[in-house]
């Protein structure tokens, strides 16, 4: 794949985490007034919100289009994406069951119940934030030595253009100094 292409990818792929990461941070704030309320027993100012579920095959393509070229360079990325225990999809699912028993709750308006599921995807959203944290930083290190790396070997053929051009004018003109 030429570098274009591939940072073209990369960049797509930091655009869509960065989405998710923003949508998980609107999430936050919203489970934690909830919860706010609920504890305060506030439920007549509680305003039940809708939040959106995470696209976690959308994402999953854009990883594995890059995936078996420059992110096997991040052994922290395929941590992210393979290990069993604990992996971004699943993460994915996690967060996504819970929001969908949140919704179950809220409209069998049960708050009792509703404090815990929220108080549990309180810890998922913060859980999945941190992973989308974490993948961000690497795969924007990944684009910056991609960057570099491309640098480099446009300096070095310009050097090279530039040798044999020099040398080419001295072959002609033996005279020239």
């Amino acid at each position: 794949m030429k570098p274009i292409e591939e940072n073209i990818l990369l960049s797509s792929l930091t655009m869509e985490i960065d989405s998710i990461f923003i949508q998980l941070r609107k999430a936050d704030k919203i489970i934690f007034n909830e919860i706010n309320c609920l504890e305060r027993s506030s439920i007549n100012r509680l305003k039940s919100q809708s939040l959106s579920l995470v696209d976690g095959k959308r994402l999953k393509t854009s990883i594995y289009q890059m995936y078996p070229h420059r992110l096997l360079w991040d052994e922290h990325i395929i941590y992210m994406l393979e290990n069993e225990g604990n992996n971004l999809f699943k993460l994915i699912d996690e967060y996504n069951e819970y929001l969908n028993l949140r919704q179950i709750v809220q409209d069998r308006q049960d708050y009792t119940e509703l404090i815990q599921v929220d108080n549990q995807l309180a810890v998922a959203t913060r859980r999945l934030g941190a992973m989308f944290y974490h993948l961000n930083s690497h795969v924007n290190l990944i684009i910056v030595l991609l960057g570099s790396a491309t640098i480099e070997v446009e300096k070095q053929q310009v050097g090279v253009k530039n040798g044999q051009e020099y040398f080419n004018n001295r072959r002609i003109d033996p005279c020239h100094c």
